[in-house]
């Protein structure tokens, strides 16, 4: 959030259930949402790419989108 908070669009990798990283799968979901918002950049962890990265770079948070 604090990233955010700077106006920055992380990149995410949520950890899964599925592989033992965490108990349920809240992070993809959590992941998933600030997705579909454009505050964020979502990847699993075997595909993320360059592509990725350079998209959130790319891309800029207005403080006020934050604050609804």
């Amino acid at each position: 959030m604090q990233i955010m908070d700077l106006g920055k669009c992380p990149v995410l990798v949520p950890r899964r259930s599925q592989y033992g990283e965490h108990v349920d799968d809240h992070q993809a979901q959590i992941a998933r949402e600030l997705t579909v918002r454009s505050l964020a950049v979502t990847a699993e962890a075997d595909e993320l790419t360059l592509d990725h990265l350079l998209l959130s770079t790319r891309s800029s948070i207005s403080r006020t989108v934050l604050k609804t």
